[in-house]
């Protein structure tokens, strides 16, 4: 064997070692995927992408916005904040331990949202078991509807489709969410922190009503988690957004709008519910009647009051359907009949004058077992702004079944509607408009049991 084959029999072993051992060294091609692979934001909003990185040991990536920072930004950490102007964009994600290979991921930012959701009341303390009513004012569009839920599921309790929120029987803070029906996108949330002490919290009924202007609407409402009855105190929040009675009798104003209803436990205002009214212009002529199913005393005396919407005219013509159920005069002053035994019901009916095919009646129980009844004079009247007038009211009660003597508040229902002192000295406002004068008798041992009726006055 000469030199050359001698020194190609020890090298070939060696090469043919060598490249089994560096090819069994070869990397895995390196493969990056940006989880999800399209997303899409709103406006402004952030959007968390993640990477799945194969074929290195080093997982990590280097985040990018290609086209710059005009279509947006994104942290180290694949946090991506949308730009402010709509359209498709890019994120880029590259592999650190193989700047060759990369991947993007198509981003679709809509345009900025203008609907904003707003919970009320909130934060809130309910007892378990306890309710509480929420509301959601929806700004931005017409369509003011919303869906709820709870955050966190059952475990926090449920809530309805009028905003009625039921607690868990165990303790514990939770979330309530209303989320725009026109623009998922809006949400508005309040903190519910139920207590296994006795806390108060309201509800109220309807939720969310559309009326129509000059409209009488009865609401309700209940205080939970106390141990006693508990008056509601009810309020408008909005100024010339109509007036509501201390029995929860809402008067509409004249004016399209929208307008917030408060119910709160008397004494701690803090415990309220809340409730939005959509006031709406009227498409025909409609009458309505109140107070709403009164009880009078045999001999007694009670004032009704009507709204006629539709029409300048606010005139109505009064009447009594039942022969022998009493008597009603031009101004809405019922005197029911001396009845003996156990009572009997009536009906008044007020029929508009601009149209007497359009009418409104409720039904009035004469009977002994009522407390008291209320009627102010004059019921009507017109005066001019800053003028003033004197109104008086008489209580009516059964002397067998009562036991104690009303006390007779008066207020004026609107906001702005003028004053009125304890005398029933009133004054009007300087602005012209329809108000309402109330004169509300209450018992001290009672003063959950109430009667109440109001003046209507037109200020021109």
């Amino acid at each position: 064997m000469n030199p050359g084959q001698a020194l190609r029999s020890l090298l070939v072993p060696w090469l043919l070692v060598t490249a089994v051992v560096v090819g069994g060294c070869t990397d895995e091609e390196v493969q990056v995927s940006i989880l999800p692979a399209s997303a899409t934001v709103s406006a402004g909003d952030s959007f968390l992408f993640t990477t799945e990185v194969k074929g290195a040991d080093d997982p990590s990536v280097t985040w990018s916005v290609p086209a710059g920072d005009a279509a947006g930004t994104i942290t180290d950490a694949g946090l991506y904040t949308a730009p402010m102007t709509a359209g498709t964009y890019e994120v880029k994600a590259t592999s650190v331990a193989d700047p060759t290979r990369s991947a993007t991921a198509t981003v679709t930012v809509l345009p900025p949202t203008s609907v904003a959701v707003t919970v009320t009341p909130g934060p809130v303390s309910v007892r378990r078991d306890g309710r509480q009513t929420f509301s959601a004012t929806v700004t931005g569009t017409e369509d003011r509807r919303v869906t709820w839920r709870v955050q966190e599921g059952a475990a926090g309790g449920t809530i309805n489709s009028d905003g009625t929120y039921s607690a868990p029987a165990s303790a514990g803070t939770f979330h309530v969410e209303a989320t725009s029906v026109a623009d998922p996108r809006a949400k508005g949330s309040v903190t519910v922190t139920v207590t296994t002490t006795g806390v108060a919290s309201v509800t109220l009924a309807p939720i969310n009503p559309t009326v129509v202007s000059g409209q009488f609407l009865p609401f309700s409402g209940v205080v939970y988690g106390v141990q006693y009855t508990t008056p509601i105190q009810w309020s408008v929040v909005e100024p010339q957004g109509g007036g509501i009675t201390s029995g929860g009798l809402y008067l509409a104003p004249l004016r399209e709008g929208l307008f917030h209803i408060t119910a709160a436990a008397r004494g701690d205002t803090g415990k309220r519910a809340q409730t939005l009214v959509d006031v709406q212009q009227p498409t025909g002529i409609s009458v309505w009647i109140a107070p709403r199913s009164p009880s009078v005393p045999p001999g007694g005396q009670q004032s009704f009051t009507a709204s006629v919407s539709g029409t300048p005219n606010q005139g109505v013509t009064w009447s009594v359907r039942e022969t022998g159920g009493g008597t009603i005069t031009d101004g809405g002053i019922y005197t029911a009949p001396q009845l003996t035994g156990t009572g009997a019901s009536y009906t008044i009916v007020a029929t508009s004058t601009a149209d007497p095919t359009k009418r409104a009646e409720i039904a009035v129980q004469v009977t002994s077992q009522l407390a008291f009844s209320v009627a102010i004079n004059p019921s009507t009247i017109t005066l001019r702004p800053g003028a003033s007038t004197v109104f008086s009211a008489s209580v009516s009660a059964d002397a067998g079944n009562v036991g104690y003597t009303p006390t007779l508040i008066w207020r004026v229902l609107e906001s702005g509607g003028g004053t009125i002192n304890a005398s029933g000295n009133y004054t009007a406002p300087s602005t012209p408009g329809i108000y309402h004068v109330a004169a509300e008798a209450s018992t001290a041992s009672q003063p959950s049991k109430l009667n109440d009726t109001f003046a209507t006055v037109k200020v021109e």
